[in-house]
């Protein structure tokens, strides 16, 4: 399966990690635990989460993006940097009808195509319908839109067995996924925490010269929120 969902949030020229949908069972990561067992016991906890941090950057070629993001069930927030220091934040909250945007003058490049809005809607908070092309910013946001889909396939897996990875005891899969005749061959390895509830720690994906990487932490602990204040509804940003 796919790792993540890949946006152009900045679209002059860069691919910018737009959220990475990965993974989280009740019971802990045992090592007599196969890897489709593995798969399925980690969706299940992503799905019940309340709340995950995630890191995540990609690369290609001499191009890159870092991301993060706080992820909730019913709102979620993300900061995209690229190499090409083009700079996107994102809020949203599902009980309110809009996606709040700011971003640096190259951030709002890969959002519009006229000058005007390039250089009126630069260095402010402005905000769009989710049922528009803005929808695509907030998707991956909530905990529902980010794991809905996790680990849908299990074909190709290989368990590695226990490690140790951003300081903490895992059980690392492998997964491999043949190249098509419309999509080319995806290899990732993912890593889960090897005790308590099994969540994902941290995974990689290489295909189609793009490679990703992602780190999840502070599953269930609350992030601070608040609604910026001033926006300006885009049209008139």
């Amino acid at each position: 399966m796919s790792l993540t969902r890949i946006g152009r949030l900045v679209s002059a020229g860069v691919t910018a990690v737009a959220g990475l949908t990965v993974v989280a069972s009740s019971a802990g990561a045992s090592p007599s635990l196969t890897a489709q067992q593995l798969f399925r016991a980690a969706a299940t906890n992503a799905k019940a989460a309340t709340w995950v941090h995630e890191t995540a950057t990609v690369v290609s070629g001499s191009q890159a993006a870092w991301e993060s993001r706080d992820i909730g069930v019913d709102r979620g927030r993300e900061l995209v940097i690229t190499s090409t220091h083009a700079m996107i934040r994102v809020l949203y909250y599902t009980k309110s009808p809009v996606v709040f945007i700011v971003g640096n003058g190259l951030g709002v490049q890969g959002l519009f195509t006229t000058s005007a809005h390039q250089t009126k809607d630069s260095g402010h908070w402005f905000y769009g319908s989710p049922l528009t092309s803005y929808g695509s910013l907030a998707n991956g946001l909530t905990i529902s839109s980010a794991f809905g889909t996790a680990f849908a396939s299990s074909a190709g897996l290989t368990l590695l067995g226990p490690s140790v990875d951003h300081g903490v005891a895992v059980i690392g899969v492998r997964q491999v996924v043949p190249a098509t005749a419309t999509s080319p061959k995806i290899t990732s390895v993912y890593y889960f925490t090897a005790t308590g509830p099994t969540l994902p720690v941290s995974a990689s994906e290489f295909y189609g010269g793009l490679l990703l990487t992602a780190h999840w932490s502070k599953w269930n602990v609350p992030a601070t929120w608040a609604t910026p204040r001033g926006a300006l509804p885009v049209a008139k940003a």
